[in-house]
């Protein structure tokens, strides 16, 4: 009895070795193919208005929303450096964080195949490689935020893993409002797994991470960008050599929420109920790691949260990989405390067809081809 027990166990550690290894290769094979591209096209003087137009907005006219991060290299890089470069390196360099992350956080769960199609969804890691137009957006900052508290919470969120967190969520919410989304995911993993002994003091972090939320919130509400901040923008691109002032994120700071209700309606429905299928798609490696149901209340809160992004904006690949990412973290975190049941057993095989085999789209058209499909067309084997 006792021998057939050992090759049991001997099977299993084979079998997630092998799904260690099947992990981490696609996981680098993607970072490096998505980086790279997008580190060829930010060094050969073509400017993305959205992708790193968003990143460069300022406050040469006044406070706008969305504007920290791009006062910041502002005011940090001299003019004689070429900022567009500067951020693209920054970028990937937030996305290489993001990826160690959930790669560290990965090995702590117990490596089966489940895990592995959770982590390399199409709605988690691979979603940048298949989304390169959408890879590199601001929500990485809030999920580097939820990935540096899920990291500490094995053995408890230490002061200092707290002050990074909320300076990096600072930073994001004052960057991209729809950094708050993220806010539900950080408060679960502060209350739950702070290393302080002290409730007060956990209320006290708890209270500055609403707090930075609810001001973010209603500036970006409450302060207008009108069309002299946005010149004054323009003016000090020009001074950098950008001229693309006309399209992009520095052009839809002007739009207000009834326009962009309006726009997203009348240019993208009845197509974006798609979505829904995808969204259902998306949930099913949180079934299997047994995140869901047991967690069905804290996800419900995370979809309130979301919610609105999808009644005004039309991002909603984004959206939905801000979200499942965000479930996905915390499930990581309460797998490295041993607080989910074992997941399901799923086939290796089964897991690599998922991850790989089909794909969503940051916004516009909702079905895109799988990551796996994608890298043959590009090398021609298959047509596009």
């Amino acid at each position: 009895m006792s021998s057939e027990v050992v090759v049991v166990e001997r099977n299993s550690s084979a079998k997630n070795r092998l799904t260690t290894i099947a992990f981490f290769v696609i996981a680098i094979f993607a970072l490096f193919t998505t980086s790279l591209n997008w580190w060829r096209q930010v060094t050969g003087d073509v400017f993305d208005p959205n992708q790193s137009g968003d990143w460069l907005l300022n406050y040469s006219g006044g406070f706008v929303r969305r504007g920290l991060f791009g006062e910041i290299i502002d005011t940090l890089v001299p003019k004689s450096v070429n900022m567009i470069v500067v951020t693209g390196a920054i970028q990937i360099l937030l996305l290489v964080a993001l990826f160690a992350l959930v790669g560290a956080l990965y090995l702590r769960s117990d490596r089966s195949p489940a895990w592995l199609m959770l982590c390399l969804s199409p709605a988690v890691l691979l979603f940048p490689a298949v989304n390169p137009e959408g890879a590199f957006r601001k929500e990485l900052l809030a999920l580097i935020v939820l990935g540096v508290l899920a990291l500490g919470a094995r053995n408890g969120i230490t002061t200092s893993g707290l002050v990074i967190a909320l300076s990096i969520y600072f930073l994001a919410v004052f960057s991209h409002e729809a950094s708050i989304v993220a806010l539900p995911g950080i408060l679960f993993l502060v209350y739950f797994f702070s290393a302080t002994k002290r409730e007060a003091l956990t209320k006290a972090w708890l209270a500055l991470f609403i707090g930075i939320s609810v001001i973010g919130f209603l500036t970006s509400i409450l302060v207008p960008s009108n069309q002299s901040r946005l010149q004054a923008i323009c003016d000090s691109w020009i001074e950098r050599g950008i001229s693309e002032c006309n399209s992009g994120a520095l052009s839809s700071l002007t739009m207000s929420t009834q326009e962009s209700i309006s726009f997203l309606h009348s240019n993208y429905f009845p197509s974006y109920f798609a979505y829904l299928l995808i969204i259902a798609l998306t949930l099913i490696p949180l079934f299997a790691v047994r995140f869901l149901p047991a967690e069905w209340r804290f996800s419900l809160v995370v979809l309130l949260f979301v919610l609105p992004l999808f009644l005004v904006a039309w991002d909603y690949g984004r959206w939905i990989y801000l979200a499942v990412s965000q479930l996905t973290l915390v499930a990581l975190a309460l797998a490295s405390r041993g607080k989910l049941k074992t997941p399901v057993r799923v086939p290796l095989v089964a897991a690599l067809v998922y991850v790989l085999a089909w794909g969503f789209a940051w916004y516009e058209t909702p079905w895109r081809e799988g990551f796996a499909i994608q890298v043959l067309q590009a090398l021609a084997i298959i047509p596009q």
